[in-house]
C-alpha cells in the first residue's frame, strides 16, 4: 500500500526547498538525485484507465520498473492506493511479470491477466523528471521518502510542468506526516496536488476541460460517532473547496469560483455545528474566511457579467456597445478571481492537512468523540445544531 502526501510547489521555491533547515534537520542522509523517464500505457479504448488503472514503464539508468498502480482512496490530501512493480529487462511492459505480484482476484489482476492485453498496450504519454531523493526521520520516529521532482509531462505536441513534492510514509502515522506538512507551510507555500502525473497525462491525451465539483448527496452511517460524523463532512467541504482550486486558479469558468465559494460556506456551517466540541485553530478559521473574501469580488463581477448585463441589455439594439460592456466587465471578473499565490496556495492546503493531522482537541469535558454517537449528541442538542448540520451537509 503506497501513503503518501503530493504537494505543488511555485516555481521561485523549488530549488530552495531541498536545503530548508526543517528538512535538514530530519535528513537521515544527503539527498541524491536521478533522471526518471516514465512511460505510461494503455488501449486505445483506455481500459486501463476505465478501471482506475494507470501501467507505467520507469527509466532510470539502465534499469526498468514496471509499476501498476490503482486509484485507491483520498483523504485530506493523503493518497492511499494499492501499488505493484516488477524489475524488466526492457522499455516493454511485461505483464507476465507483474502477475506474479497482482492478485487474481482483484479486478486489477482480472485485467492484465486478459490474453489479448500485451499486444492491445500502446504508449499514451511520457513524463521527464529530475528527481531529489531524501530520507527523513520525524521527531515521532516515523521514516518518510521526501522526493522533489522537476520535469514535463508529454502527450504528442502537448506538455505540462511538474512541479512536486511528494512524501510518502516508509514507516509511520499519516497524522504525523500531515502536521510535518503543516511545518513546510510555514517556510513554503504548497498546494495539494489533487491529480497524479498519470491523470495528468490523461488530461492532456483527452484535451480535458477542468470539470467544476458540485457537492453530492452526503450520508453518515446511523451509529456514526460524533468524530466519524465531523471527519466524513469536513471532508466533504474541503473536497469541494479544493476540487474547484484549478478551475478557479487556471480557468475562466465562473461556476469554478460559485461552486468554491459554497464549499467554502458549508466548511465555515460544519466548523460551527461541531465548535462546542472540536477545536479549530482560530488562525485557520482566518485563512478559511479570507479565501471566501477574496473571491467575493470575482463572483459579485461574475454574476454582473453573466446575469446582470445579459438581462439589462436583453432586446438592446446592436450598436449600443454590450459586446464592450461585457468583454470589459468579464475581464475585472477574470483578474479579481486571482489572489497571490504566495497567500492563496498556503490557506488552501493547510485545511486539508489540519484535517488529516486528527490533533483537533476535544472539548467537551473529555468525552470520547470516537464512542459518543452522533444522533445522540444531536438529540441532546437539536434546538442548536440540527439545523445548521441539515444545511452543512448539502450544497446550500
Amino acid at each position: 500500500m503506497e501513503r503518501e502526501l503530493k504537494l505543488e510547489v511555485l516555481e521561485d521555491d523549488i530549488d530552495r526547498l531541498i536545503d530548508l533547515p526543517l528538512l535538514a534537520a530530519c535528513r537521515v542522509e544527503p539527498p541524491h538525485e536521478d533522471t526518471l523517464v516514465s512511460t505510461y500505457f494503455d488501449t486505445a479504448d483506455l481500459a486501463l484507465h476505465r478501471h482506475r488503472i494507470s501501467l507505467r514503464v520507469r527509466q532510470a539508468g539502465e534499469h526498468y520498473v514496471l509499476t501498476l498502480k490503482t486509484y485507491g482512496k483520498r483523504s485530506g490530501g493523503l493518497y492511499e492506493r494499492e501499488e505493484f512493480e516488477a524489475a524488466i529487462p526492457g522499455p516493454a511492459p511485461d505483464l507476465v511479470a507483474l502477475q506474479e505480484k497482482v492478485p487474481q482476484d482483484t479486478a486489477a489482476g482480472a485485467l492484465i491477466r486478459q490474453s489479448d492485453l500485451a499486444e492491445r498496450l500502446k504508449p499514451l504519454f511520457v513524463t521527464e523528471v529530475r528527481r531529489k531523493v531524501a530520507l527523513l526521520r520525524l521527531p515521532q520516529g516515523d521514516e518518510i521518502e521526501l522526493a522533489l521532482d522537476r520535469g514535463v509531462i508529454r502527450a504528442g505536441e502537448a506538455t505540462a510542468p511538474i512541479r512536486e513534492l511528494e512524501m510518502e510514509i516508509q514507516t509511520g502515522e499519516p497524522a504525523h506526516l500531515a502536521a510535518f506538512a503543516l511545518q513546510l507551510l510555514d517556510e513554503v507555500p504548497l498546494r495539494i496536488s489533487r491529480a497524479s502525473k498519470g491523470d495528468r497525462g490523461y488530461a492532456l491525451v483527452s484535451d480535458a476541460s477542468i470539470e467544476v465539483l458540485r457537492a453530492g448527496a452526503l450520508s453518515l452511517d446511523d451509529d456514526a460517532s460524533v468524530e466519524a460524523a465531523f471527519l466524513c463532512i469536513v471532508q466533504d467541504c474541503l473536497a469541494q473547496v479544493a476540487g474547484n482550486e484549478g478551475g478557479v486558479v487556471n480557468s475562466t469558468n465562473p461556476e469554478s469560483v460559485h461552486q468554491m465559494r459554497v464549499g467554502l460556506r458549508r466548511l465555515r456551517s460544519a466548523l460551527d455545528i461541531f465548535q462546542s466540541l472540536i477545536s479549530c485553530p482560530s488562525a485557520l478559521q482566518d485563512e478559511i474566511k479570507w479565501i471566501a473574501g477574496a473571491l467575493g469580488p470575482s463572483r459579485d463581477w461574475e454574476v454582473l457579467t453573466h446575469t446582470t448585463l445579459r438581462e439589462a441589455f436583453n432586446g438592446a439594439p446592436a450598436d449600443v456597445g454590450i459586446d464592450e460592456v461585457m468583454s470589459a466587465a468579464n475581464n475585472i471578473a477574470n483578474g479579481a478571481r486571482h489572489a497571490p499565490p504566495r497567500r492563496w496556495t498556503p490557506s488552501a492546503t493547510r485545511g486539508s492537512c489540519w484535517h488529516s493531522t486528527t490533533g483537533w482537541a476535544p472539548r467537551h469535558g473529555g468525552m470520547n468523540l470516537t464512542k459518543w454517537g452522533m444522533q445522540a449528541w444531536l438529540g441532546q442538542s437539536a434546538n442548536s445544531h440540527l439545523r445548521p448540520c441539515t444545511c452543512a451537509t448539502k450544497s446550500c
